[in-house]
């Protein structure tokens, strides 16, 4: 694996990630840094996603939103108010499927689509 230099902007957009504790679209994380031009967050959000360290969740058809990696979880997304819920299953649920028996996972992401109750 590659590293890469931890600028000002990165180290910025990354805290702001941080500690919001949820999901955040590009747009939020740069009217939370207005210095950053909203080009440059999306170039260093789609950076953090290859290196690992963000999950990039498609929360409806056009937009994404973006949450730091800090636990395994995955995410339940209603397809009318886009709300996302953070669940929790276990990686041996997934490990039984049915099809992937001589599979190995490096990574897993769930999400569930659906409508919510409200």
């Amino acid at each position: 694996m590659t590293t890469f230099r931890l600028t000002l902007k990165r180290k910025e957009i990354l805290e702001t990630l941080k500690k919001s504790g949820t999901i955040m679209s590009a747009h939020v994380i740069q009217k939370k840094n207005p210095t950053i031009d909203l080009v440059t967050v999306y170039r260093n959000l789609d950076l953090f996603v290859q290196k690992g360290i963000v999950r990039k969740i498609l929360v409806s058809g056009t937009e994404s939103a973006y949450e730091h990696k800090n636990d395994e979880h995955h995410h339940a997304v209603c397809d009318t108010c886009h709300e996302v819920l953070h669940i929790r299953l276990p990686k041996k649920f997934f490990c039984n499927v049915e099809g992937i028996e001589h599979f190995e996972e490096e990574t897993l992401d769930v999400i569930i689509r659906g409508k919510c109750k409200k």
